[in-house]
Order: structure tokens, then C-alpha cells, then sequence
């Protein structure tokens, strides 16, 4: 090849590297795309409650230790696993009490609310069981395994959540029980529990059979702590 043509080429390619916009090669729905910063609508499978002590030692020979504290934080992502803020959590439990039954989730993509122990057995709702139980709750979307990864669910995805309104899981089997759970407001209506509809409820839908219409739909997540003697 002779060095006038090596020239003309290595010019061709320059110009047409410097014409490329590197940003059109990159997925809508990849970090740093347009969809990468997040929907900012909390998603059922990233909605989750954590103890900063799951063992709380409150039980003492002669009753109850009040005063005994653990922070409750839940955390909030949307489904591109990206932390939320700003959602309103909601939070009940059936033994001891709540220094707020509700927290406001922060830019870290989560918010704590401290958990306090009872001075008596006698307190309502002792758990005999020994397990103590939570629930939070808040507005949100359903789940699903986005297979073709077009960020909408639709025909070929998996919907994994169906979800039920939120109640407080008082006989600690892990279903509603009528008459013996409580049923949570907001999220239900007239005292009732609003049975999960096998539909999926969020804002991106477009599949042929399973598209709910609401836009949203308040999710939830419940835990126990395992109360233990004091040492």
C-alpha cells in the first residue's frame, strides 16, 4: 500500500470514529442508559425488612425486660435492582411498640424505625411462640422475570409476585387468617383483604392476558424476631 493511500484511510477512519455518538451503542435499560438511573418505583422482590438484632434477648425469670431496642430497616430498589427514595413505608407489629409506624425512604434507598420491647407478659398479643411479628408495607409494583429485557412485562416473561393487600401475620403461620390476623390500612378496604388478583399490577404492561390496568399496588414484606431470655 503506498503512503498517499495509508493516509487517505487512516483519515476515512478518524472522521468516522469522531462522528460516532458512543452513547447510542448503550441499552436504555444498562447503567448508565436512560432507564440505568432508575424508575423510582419500588418492586416487590427489592422490598425488604432487616433487624439489626434478629435474637433479642427480653425475657427475663419474672416476666419481660422493657426497654430492650432493635432497629427495623427497610430497604426499597426498583426492579433494576437501583435504590428508590422518597416512598412512604408503613409499619406495624404485633408485640411491643414503634417509635413511628411510618418512615419516608432516604437517597440511600432505605429508612429505620426502632423497635421497643414491653415490660410484661401481660402486654397485648404476647407472642406465647416467642416470635414476634412484622409487617411493612408500602405503593409499589409486582415482579417479573423480564426475559427479553425490554424493561415492559410482556408476552414471554415470567410474572413472579401475585400479591395480596397487607396483613399482620399475628398466628405466625404465614398466611391470612380470618379472625385471627390483622388487616392492615392503607392497602385494604373496609376491613377486608384485597385477594391477590393474578394479574399483574405496575406501570409497564403490555402482555396480551396478564395486564392488570392499575398502575401501582401496595406491596409488603413481613418478618419475625425470635425473642430469647436474657442473660
Amino acid at each position: 500500500m503506498n503512503t498517499k493511500y495509508k493516509i487517505f484511510s487512516l483519515m476515512i477512519l478518524t472522521a468516522a470514529l469522531a462522528g460516532c455518538d458512543s452513547s447510542s451503542s448503550v441499552s436504555p435499560f444498562s447503567p448508565g442508559g436512560g432507564a440505568g438511573s432508575g424508575t423510582n418505583i419500588v418492586s416487590q422482590k427489592n422490598f425488604l425488612m432487616l433487624f439489626d438484632e434478629p435474637n433479642p434477648p427480653v425475657l427475663t425469670d419474672d416476666g419481660a425486660d422493657g426497654g430492650v431496642e432493635v432497629a427495623v430497616t427497610i430497604n426499597a430498589a426498583d426492579r433494576l435492582n437501583l435504590a428508590t427514595t422518597g416512598a412512604t413505608v408503613y409499619l406495624d407489629v404485633d408485640w411491643g411498640t414503634l417509635s413511628s409506624n411510618t418512615c419516608v425512604i432516604e437517597s440511600t434507598g432505605n429508612c429505620v424505625i426502632t423497635w421497643t420491647s414491653n415490660a410484661s407478659f401481660d402486654a397485648p398479643f404476647f407472642p406465647t411462640d416467642e416470635l414476634v411479628t412484622f409487617t411493612a408495607w408500602t405503593i409499589g409494583e409486582e415482579s417479573f422475570e423480564d426475559i427479553n429485557g425490554n424493561g415492559i412485562f410482556d408476552d414471554g416473561d415470567i410474572f413472579t409476585n401475585d400479591t395480596s393487600g397487607p396483613f399482620l401475620d399475628i398466628d405466625h403461620d404465614g398466611v391470612f387468617t380470618f379472625g385471627a390476623d390483622k388487616v392492615l390500612s392503607p392497602g385494604n378496604s373496609n376491613g377486608q383483604l384485597t385477594a391477590a388478583n393474578s394479574l399483574f399490577d405496575g406501570p409497564e404492561c403490555s402482555h396480551s392476558t396478564l395486564c392488570s390496568g392499575s398502575p401501582s399496588i401496595f406491596i409488603s414484606d413481613r418478618a419475625t424476631l425470635s425473642i430469647r431470655e436474657a442473660p
